[in-house]
């Protein structure tokens, strides 16, 4: 596919959404690459929608991805990827505990509804975010096998984990992300 003067081939992508696909300028070696690669992590892999093959499929992209030569890697988010091979390794290990855990693939894809959450609703006050983390359908799907018996507490968990690590931050009783959109 020609894209102004540099012609780009198209990947299909599947993981994070069945139908995605990545752009790959070889001669530049440039990829963008939707939610498959983010720094050191992938889009979320929703099995309770597109099951366990969703995660074998992304296991499967990131194999394909690794034999490209990359230099440098666009994501859906976050920050450009400098270091392709180092990023695609540490997820080719996670998604392989996912698949060995699955509880891990749970609490990973809370932890990362949850900062979603905050970032879309910020600033946003403890009560109002844990009452619409309840009503979401990703914590009667996951959280019931993440390791907890009260959906509640491992919100308030999550939110106590995040503060400390300074990735939340509450102010006047409000709670805001510090990491970027």
């Amino acid at each position: 596919m020609q894209l102004g003067e540099f012609l780009w081939q198209v990947i299909a992508i599947p993981g994070h959404a069945p139908d995605a696909i990545a752009l790959y300028q070889p001669e530049h070696k440039l990829l963008i690459s939707a939610d498959a690669l983010h720094l050191n992590d992938c889009g979320i892999i929703n099995v309770a929608v597109h099951g366990w093959e969703a995660l074998d499929a992304a296991a499967h992209t990131i194999h394909r991805l690794q034999q490209l030569d990359i230099a440098l890697a666009l994501p859906g988010h976050g920050p450009l990827i400098t270091d392709v091979p180092a990023s695609l390794e540490r997820i080719a290990a996670m998604l392989a505990q996912f698949r060995a855990d699955p509880e891990k693939l749970y609490r990973h894809l809370v932890r990362r509804v949850f900062m979603a959450t905050v970032l879309a609703c910020q600033p946003v006050s403890r009560s109002a975010l844990v009452a619409w983390m309840l009503a979401l359908p990703w914590t009667t799907d996951y959280l019931p096998t993440s390791g907890y018996a009260d959906a509640a507490a491992q919100l308030h968990d999550l939110l106590t984990t995040f503060m400390r690590q300074g990735v939340i931050v509450e102010q006047d009783g409000l709670l805001a992300c510090t990491v970027p959109k």
